[in-house]
């Protein structure tokens, strides 16, 4: 499939399956790496989206990803829900 869409020249455009299957695949490497973080770190978003997505992001929605950190549950609310 992938080498198809490069053969074609079809991974960039939206819907492609090679583009949604790369975010899939950042998708389980964001989850991978904040269950890692959430247990050694109060800023476990944080560390996710340094480490995983933020080489994919443009400025403003790196920006933008920083200014709503702010809105998230600190850790300890956050795993109480869970219990």
């Amino acid at each position: 499939m992938v080498e198809l869409d490069i053969q074609k020249d079809t991974v960039r455009p939206p819907g492609s399956h090679t583009r949604n299957l790369l975010r899939v695949r950042r998708g389980i490497d964001m989850v991978k790496v904040l269950h890692e973080q959430i247990l050694v770190t109060e800023d476990a978003a944080s560390v996710v989206h340094a480490q995983v997505l933020t080489s994919h992001h443009g400025w403003a929605i790196r920006k933008a990803v920083a200014a709503r950190m702010y809105a998230l549950p600190s850790k300890v609310p956050a795993v109480e829900e869970i219990e």
